[in-house]
């Protein structure tokens, strides 16, 4: 809507104005990727914002930025392809772990561990999610819920429907004892969809 145009016409100005500072640029470009709709051709262009971020943290030799704006695009890629660009997200995933680990909110791990889930790659979801799951228990943070709902649902497709029961119920007790009510529906329709399945 207006909304969108608005913002993406301010950061193409900010682009315009941002002179030598690589790694705002790279932010900027890395915001400006975001902006796509699902129009094939808006993701084209979302892919190459995505592109130039990557480049323009590579300049600017900030390994965070660098490994955020890795994670966008082979998201982008994704959903432009329908393929998991496996180089891109473990180069992310390597510069995030160099900082002292995964952030389970919309970090490289998280995002790459969501995309193996969104390509139907459960094996290889549940190897990225479990560790996720596992750091975010040890940390107490909230966002856990919502890794660990993804994990149920994975666990759902490969057949192991009493460990997805086991985690959906645990997704479903830590959105409710962290004040997340709008995280308590998942664990509640993965739980009504597995006891359909029986």
């Amino acid at each position: 809507g207006v909304d969108r145009r608005r913002a993406i016409a301010a950061f193409r100005q900010a682009l315009d104005e941002v002179g030598e500072d690589a790694p705002l640029k790279a932010r900027i470009l890395e915001s400006l990727s975001l902006g796509g709709s699902a129009r094939m051709d808006e993701f084209a262009a979302s892919e190459r914002y995505a592109r130039d971020a990557v480049a323009a943290a590579e300049r600017g030799g900030d390994p965070a930025t660098l490994a955020r704006a890795l994670a966008r695009l082979g998201s982008i890629h994704l959903f432009r392809t329908g393929e998991v660009a496996f180089e891109i997200f473990d180069r992310a995933v390597a510069l995030e772990e160099s900082l002292g680990g995964p952030e389970l909110d919309d970090g490289p791990a998280a995002v790459y561990a969501w995309a193996l889930f969104s390509a139907s790659r459960f094996e290889r979801a549940r190897e990225r999610y479990e560790p996720l799951c596992e750091r975010g228990r040890m940390h107490g943070d909230p966002a856990v819920a919502s890794a660990i709902q993804i994990l149920a649902k994975i666990e759902f497709h490969l057949g192991n429907w009493a460990r997805a029961e086991e985690l959906a119920r645990e997704a479903h007790e830590l959105a409710v004892q962290t004040g997340r009510e709008a995280g308590t529906l998942q664990p509640l329709l993965s739980l009504a969809i597995i006891e359909a399945a029986r």
